[in-house]
């Protein structure tokens, strides 16, 4: 293991209320948001460890070369540039109008039966159907599996074609 790259390594530790930091924010906006506070790894385990710190944003940053590496770890960009993709989608189409296509599968039992899927589209969440029970309920598009993110944005761009 090289110690050096190891030596670069922070934490910066960021309240998730009272200000614009979010998951997809770049190691500037971090590092200069006034509620941030950054910790060597050791200092930052601790803290979690006993509890110390309160609801917030996690990023692992590599000091020496300015870089949140968060996104190295899990590839949350391609999940965002999806999401905006369905979004801007959405928009073109108009909300309204993305309520009669072919639902989007979410769950599926393990003798093929559909168990759960995409009823409604909205420009920040989607209506989702228990085929069981009938019950609908929403989650947010950051909660959805990729592949059905990639399953939205092909019905919705075969639903475009079709206007």
């Amino acid at each position: 293991m090289n110690m050096d790259a190891l030596n670069s390594l922070r934490v910066a530790v960021v309240s998730v209320y009272g200000n614009e930091i979010t998951q997809r924010s770049t190691y500037n906006d971090i590092v200069s948001n006034n509620s941030t506070v950054i910790y060597t790894l050791p200092e930052y385990f601790k803290m979690q460890n006993d509890e110390i710190l309160d609801m917030h944003w996690s990023f692992l940053l590599d000091i020496d070369n300015q870089l949140v590496l968060n996104d190295y770890v899990v590839d949350t960009t391609t999940k965002y540039e999806k999401i905006d993709e369905v979004i801007k989608l959405i928009n073109e189409i108009g909300e309204s109008s993305v309520t009669g296509f072919d639902p989007v599968i979410l769950n599926v039992s393990n003798d093929g039966n559909v168990l759960e899927y995409i009823n409604k589209l909205y420009d920040d969440s989607v209506e989702c159907v228990n085929k069981i029970d009938g019950h609908t309920f929403s989650c947010s598009y950051e909660e959805l599996p990729d592949d059905v993110i990639d399953d939205i944005i092909e019905k919705l761009k075969k639903y475009q074609l079709n206007l």
